[in-house]
Formats: C-alpha cells, sequence, structure tokens
C-alpha cells in the first residue's frame, strides 16, 4: 500500500505542477497600477499526501451521535480567531502522527490530531477538534479527488507555525463551517464539485516569495461551490489599519475561482465575505452552464497588487454581481468605513 500511495503522490504533484502554470499567469497592470509584485512565478503544488504510517480507525466511542451546533451567530460580525475553531472549554483527547479513518459515518469529536487526518470513508464528520496538518480526501489508489464526501464543524486545522506550502482542507464533496484555518499557505483546495464553506476564518501565512497562496483555490476545476460569510486574511495576520496590505510577494487571491482546466468552475456563490490582500483579491474565471453569483463581499481597501477584482473579461457570465465594496477595517475585523463600489471589471 505505501508503494502505491507514493506513487500515487507523485503522479498527483507532476499533474498539478503542469496543468496550474496556465491558470496563473497574471495579466499585466493598467497604468494606475500601484505595485507590482516581485515575482509571478508558477504556483506549487499546494495538496501533498503523506505517506501513511499507520491505518489508524476512529475508536468506536467517536460513533455517530447528536451534535451541539452552534450556528453562524457566534461570531456576531464577520468571522475572527475569537468565534471560530474549537470551542473554549473543549477537552481534547491527543492523536499523535497522522489519522486515517476508514469506518463510514465515523465521527471525530474533541481529538487533537498532531500530523494529518486522511478521509478514507465516506459521511465521516469531524467537530470540535484540533487537526495540526492536513484534512484531504483525495483516493490516492484511484487517482480520484474528492473521493470521500466527509464535514469539519467548530475546529482548528493548522498550528500557529507557518508551513507556507500545502493545504489545508482539500479536495472535494465537503462542508466546512466555523472553522479556523491557520499556518497553511493555501486555505482551500476545490479539485472537485460540492464544496462549501462557510462562518470560517482564514488567515493565510507565506514565508516563500515563490509561494502563491490562495484562500480558496479551484483546480483543477469545482463546481457547485459556495464560499460564504468568510474571512480570508493574506496580509499574514497584520491588520492594514491603514489601508496598506505589507504582505505584496508570496500570495495570489482570498478568492481564486480561476480555473480553466477541465471545463473550468461551472456554478460558485462567492458571497458576504470579507477578503484583503491579492494580486486582485477576488480572481474569477466564471464558466458558462451554471449560475455565478458574486454578491455582498467586503474588500479591504488597498490591499491589492493590481485591483480589487479580476473576472477576464466575462462579466456576462455572471448572473448576479452587486453588493461588492471596498471597505477599511480595524484590528478585529469590524468594518470602519465604505471606500466606494467595486464594478464587475469588464
Amino acid at each position: 500500500m505505501a508503494g502505491r500511495h507514493v506513487v500515487g503522490v507523485v503522479l498527483l504533484g507532476i499533474a498539478l505542477a503542469a496543468c496550474e502554470l496556465p491558470g496563473t499567469a497574471l495579466p499585466s497592470p493598467s497604468a494606475s497600477s500601484s505595485a507590482v509584485p516581485t515575482t509571478t512565478s508558477a504556483v506549487p503544488t499546494s495538496v501533498t499526501m503523506p505517506a501513511p504510517t499507520s491505518a489508524t480507525t476512529v475508536p468506536p466511542a467517536t460513533k455517530p451521535g447528536p451534535a451541539p451546533q452552534p450556528g453562524p451567530g457566534r461570531c456576531g460580525g464577520f468571522p475572527s480567531a475569537a468565534c471560530t475553531g474549537v470551542p473554549a472549554g473543549t477537552a481534547l483527547r491527543t492523536h499523535g502522527g497522522n489519522l486515517f479513518v476508514t469506518d463510514p459515518g465515523a465521527v471525530i469529536d474533541g481529538l487533537h490530531v498532531t500530523g494529518d487526518l486522511l478521509v478514507r470513508a465516506n459521511g465521516v464528520v469531524i467537530r470540535n477538534s484540533q487537526i495540526d496538518g492536513q484534512i484531504i480526501n483525495y483516493d490516492d489508489s484511484a487517482d480520484v479527488d474528492g473521493a470521500f464526501p466527509f464535514t469539519v464543524r467548530d475546529s482548528t486545522v493548522g498550528t500557529e507555525t507557518c508551513k507556507s506550502t500545502g493545504t489545508a482542507i482539500g479536495t472535494g464533496n465537503f462542508t466546512v463551517e466555523r472553522v479556523h484555518i491557520r499556518g497553511f499557505g493555501d486555505g482551500i483546495r476545490a479539485s472537485a464539485p460540492n464544496v462549501t464553506v462557510r462562518d470560517s476564518y482564514i488567515k493565510l501565512c507565506t514565508n516563500d516569495p515563490s509561494t502563491h497562496s490562495d484562500g480558496i483555490q479551484d483546480y483543477p476545476a469545482s463546481g457547485n461551490l459556495v464560499f460564504d460569510h468568510n474571512t480570508v486574511d493574506q496580509c499574514g495576520g497584520r491588520i492594514p489599519t491603514n489601508g496598506v496590505c505589507d504582505l505584496k510577494i508570496g500570495y495570489n487571491a482570498p478568492i481564486y475561482v480561476h480555473s480553466n482546466t477541465n471545463g473550468g468552475t461551472r456554478g460558485a456563490r462567492i458571497t458576504n465575505n470579507l477578503i484583503m490582500g491579492g494580486v486582485y483579491s477576488l480572481f474569477l474565471w466564471p464558466q458558462p452552464g451554471a449560475a455565478w453569483v458574486v454578491t455582498g463581499n467586503r474588500v479591504v481597501k488597498g490591499t491589492w497588487t493590481y485591483g480589487p477584482a479580476h473576472v477576464e473579461g466575462l462579466c456576462g457570465e455572471i448572473d448576479q454581481w452587486s453588493d461588492n465594496t471596498a471597505v477599511t477595517i480595524d484590528a478585529n475585523y469590524k468594518i470602519t468605513g465604505t471606500a466606494g463600489p467595486i464594478p464587475c471589471p469588464n
């Protein structure tokens, strides 16, 4: 099994590296652009699959049971570290190293996993837990993205240490709610359909200027994608109270739904998010054939390199673009002012 796994990882890495180059070419900045990044090198492979060290299944005590649902009102405003992740007072048991979940319908509740969590069964639920590494449901034996549907709620993924590369959660057919993602170069990888991320806080980091990080990235493509009421901080946690993001290299976009590989992403709802940073903060490539809705998003003024939004001149493929504005914020992600509307950039 280990041999097949390593081969799958190598092939996946080669495929991602080969395909991702054209999808990340940056348009030339307009004459009014205020800054140009120092590097536009190829996006590195973000999904890295760890070699299995032990095929650990979830103990019977974590089988399904009733779960409390705090609801989105836990934040009261845009999500932050204070109102996402493991709820305060939660007692955690520790599982050292990687955890392979192979029981269908298993529930991971109140667990601290010091390695990666590899979902290898359908209907897995992860809640009230700390995962230091990635949560990934890629089936390396069959080379299938999003092979095992799962849900993660009220949990923390990553540590305060900056890993720079790697994806926190992927690769498709999953739901993320009230999750705190930290320490990764990429937050969410949507490589298969049916990805929903709500009420979550993604604080990206990079210590490598050649790394193009994203809050959410659709690669090679997704569909039926929902990204609603999240905060994506691509300024390295240094809140730009003066309107300037000081992390001007090593990133791509807080919301990067821009793939044209495999027909591109068909159907996306990008709504009510607070985002900052990126060469473009909303970096989109809308595809025909399914509804695209981009509404209610707030982009922190001046934190982008080229502009607040870019859609490859395809505004006509977006069914609804409305109420997207540039704003200023304070250190707690509270909006302090509105700088003006963000029209669809034809």
